[in-house]
């Protein structure tokens, strides 16, 4: 299966997937190796330049638990926020899942890491991620 493919150099080339998000100068490429899943990963910053028409507006933000963000425009009569609460309790979900198995970890190998509970923490920061990336709307 023939795709697209970044040439690093030398010869050295890594199989992409996905599309460019973003147009504009590339920047420094970062490669890591993820132990877990065990594949190469490679980030690459951006700078693009922002539109001329693009006027900057008021604006207030806050930043909280309950409520992850409250934000505030100009224009609008009432404040726009994010609820925290689903998430809370997801984290704290996940959080009792993995003491329970560092618990049996700790009895049966006098650790209290393994790869199950490693891929544990990555889901839970992973999940964690995805909710405050994908914006979920609280009515206040």
């Amino acid at each position: 299966m023939e795709g697209k493919k970044l040439l690093i150099f030398r010869g050295l080339r890594i199989r992409i997937t996905g599309d460019n998000k973003w147009e504009g100068e590339r920047r420094r490429l970062e490669i890591f190796y993820d132990d877990l899943t065990g594949r190469l990963y490679a980030y690459q910053s951006v700078e693009v330049n922002q539109p001329s028409g693009i006027s900057p507006e008021k604006r207030a933000l806050y930043l909280g638990v309950i409520n992850i963000i409250t934000t505030w425009f100009e224009e609008e009569k009432q404040p726009i926020a994010f609820s925290g609460k689903p998430l809370l309790a997801d984290w704290w979900y996940w959080t009792r899942k993995i003491a329970y198995y560092q618990s049996i970890a700790m009895k049966v190998n006098k650790r209290y890491t393994t790869k199950i509970i490693r891929k544990l923490f990555r889901k839970r920061q992973l999940m964690f991620r995805h909710a405050i990336n994908s914006k979920r709307e609280a009515k206040l």
